[in-house]
């Protein structure tokens, strides 16, 4: 009998839980999302992916992603409206940097 999804992953059951969003939106710029999201608790990393309509926003303290979700979820920031949701991947962070693994990926030099 093959396993179900769910079963194969039990990380993914119940609510989820980190400290980067994911933010879904048409014509969204850094400077409207710094401003609508740092409301909410310091911001250690903006990812934008324009292409995609999205940017992926970490913040140093898990309360401070569930409160954006919670008050910015289904919201207009600056005149998009924007979804907001727990990122399903949360970037590993080296505190002493405050920079995220995400933004060394592309850095890589191979010898």
């Amino acid at each position: 009998m093959p396993l179900l999804g769910s079963d194969s992953y039990p990380e993914r059951r119940g609510v989820r839980k980190g400290n980067t969003v994911y933010v879904y939106g048409s014509g969204l710029t850094e400077d409207t999302l710094r401003s609508a999201f740092s409301q909410h608790g310091n911001i250690i990393d903006l990812s934008m992916d324009n292409p995609r309509n999205c940017a992926f926003i970490t913040f140093e303290r898990m309360e401070s992603a569930d409160q954006a979700v919670a008050e910015l979820n289904g919201s207009t920031v600056g005149d998009v409206y924007i979804k907001v949701s727990i990122a399903r991947k949360q970037p590993m962070l080296d505190a002493a940097t405050g920079k995220s693994v995400w933004a060394s990926l592309g850095s890589y030099k191979f010898p």
